[in-house]
């Protein structure tokens, strides 16, 4: 069957699902409007079982603030072609050195950007981390889970910033 994804997207943005079995497709109603949308059966990405480390692309391991005095020719730059555009970003050695670190240790790594997957997709490809990255995909914008807190269940955050100050969970420090 066919899993590819055809949604006409509805301003008023309130959709109510249903499923038909028997024809595999799921149907979509706009509770203003009553516009029906189809949506063919798809099967959902299973991520591996075990530990998951996720990154985030934008000034987590490519950086858009240059530090000052550096120009957008400088060597130490990437450049990330995506959606026929280049943009010249700095990488954080930091933030990429322990995605690998999590990779070799045996964690699912996840790259996402609120820039969409594309975005994603390029900078992981612009920084040579495609052997280290195992799911990429746009940025959650919603979590729907019974603890409101992601705090309590997302697990633990950490952060290096370009100077390599280190915020955060323990899980960041050297080893």
């Amino acid at each position: 069957m066919d899993n590819t994804v055809s949604i006409t997207k509805l301003e008023c943005g309130c959709i109510e699902h249903k499923y038909d079995q028997e024809e595999g497709v799921k149907s979509a109603y706009c509770h203003d409007h009553w516009q029906e949308i189809k949506i063919k059966n798809r099967k959902p990405f299973v991520a591996p079982s075990g530990p998951l480390a996720a990154f985030d692309c934008d000034d987590t391991l490519a950086m858009w603030d240059l530090p000052e005095g550096m120009q957008l020719n400088d060597d130490a730059l990437v450049t990330i072609p995506c959606r026929g555009q280049e943009e010249r970003c700095l990488p954080n050695e930091h933030n990429i050195l322990m995605l690998k670190k999590f990779a070799m240790r045996g964690h699912t790594v996840i790259v996402w950007s609120g820039g969409g997957v594309d975005w994603a997709s390029a900078v992981v490809k612009a920084l040579g981390l495609e052997q280290y990255v195992d799911v990429v995909m746009s940025k959650p914008s919603y979590f729907i889970d019974d603890i409101a807190d992601p705090k309590k269940w997302m697990g633990k955050h950490g952060y290096i910033d370009m100077d390599g100050k280190k915020s955060g969970h323990h899980m960041i420090q050297d080893k």
